[in-house]
């Protein structure tokens, strides 16, 4: 850290001793209290204690790279036009081995950012590849900022930089999303974090469902409220949300929750013949037929 930088804690309702711990630094850390509400609101809580003018999020069961922040602080200083950043990342897998350039591996468009977003550049005292551009678009149909590797700026983001609350999963694309609506983003092509998978009570730890859900629910309390967008992607806007309605619907047929299924079918007029002919039988014969595919699928051997 450097002259001026704050280091804020939020605890989030935790039962160790994370109070103490913090105390012991003195008056270099502000250790500020929650409600044990989760992710977003405490996040939200930590902006709102924050002076600075850049912000950068840090989960505690992750760390950022030695030497990284500075670089990632440089590129924000000379380049004042963009009003957040990010990096890639590195992950700690359960067993202990380390992969590399992770951003790779998450839902994202197969693009790369110099075709997203033009030819890279460099700024003195960041040695690393920054391609800078309009993510909006993007985020539609990809995941690209890991939270820890964010860094924006608090006073000319305003109200977007604020993650979602009442949602279990993707509180944080509705954030990113809202940024880049706002202004230019960059990716700079450099590790910056590290992130575990051990850790125990980990978001990323509920149901594909669940997060499909939320995903779902972000996209349309955004892209789907903006006419500007729609009248330019509307299309695509559309056939984004049906691929990933109708993987809802398949994942909520086979947990048989035939009632929340129904009401997917209903904002899916397109869904296969099969599906919705099996919907319109009782629960009972929707159960029959799900535990008969299931088991034949289990009889067939994987290739």
């Amino acid at each position: 850290m450097g002259p001026g930088d704050e280091l804020i804690v939020v605890d989030d309702g935790s039962t160790d001793d994370t109070r103490a711990v913090v105390d012991s630094f003195g008056d270099r850390v502000t250790y500020v209290c929650g409600q044990h509400r989760g992710a977003g609101p405490a996040r939200n809580l930590g902006i709102a204690h924050a002076h600075g003018d850049l912000v950068a999020f840090l989960d505690s069961d992750d760390e950022w790279l030695p030497g990284t922040l500075a670089g990632r602080r440089a590129f924000m200083e000379a380049r004042p036009d963009v009003l957040f950043s990010f990096t890639d990342f590195r992950v700690v897998k359960a067993n202990r081995t380390v992969e590399e350039h992770y951003l790779r591996h998450w839902e994202h468009d197969p693009r790369s950012f110099r075709e997203m977003f033009g030819a890279p550049s460099r700024v003195a005292g960041c040695d690393a590849d920054a391609y800078v551009g309009d993510l909006y678009r993007w985020q539609l149909t990809g995941l690209y900022i890991l939270t820890d590797t964010l860094m924006v700026r608090r006073e000319a983001a305003g109200d977007a930089l604020r993650y979602g609350e009442v949602r279990e999963f993707y509180e944080d694309l509705h954030c990113f999303i809202r940024l880049s609506s706002r202004g230019k983003a960059a990716y700079i092509d450099m590790e910056s974090t590290q992130q575990t998978e051990f850790a125990t009570n980990r978001l990323t730890g509920l149901s594909p469902m669940i997060r499909l859900r939320c995903q779902i629910e972000v996209l349309e309390s955004t892209y789907g409220g903006d006419a500007e967008f729609l009248a330019r992607h509307g299309d695509l806007y559309r056939q984004t949300m049906a691929e990933k309605r109708l993987k809802l619907l398949k994942a909520r047929i086979l947990t048989e929750d035939f009632s929340a299924a129904r009401e997917t079918l209903e904002k899916l007029p397109a869904a296969p013949l099969s599906i919705r002919l099996l919907l319109r039988s009782p629960d009972m014969c929707c159960r029959a037929l799900v535990r008969l595919y299931q088991h034949a699928r289990a009889l067939v051997p994987r290739s």
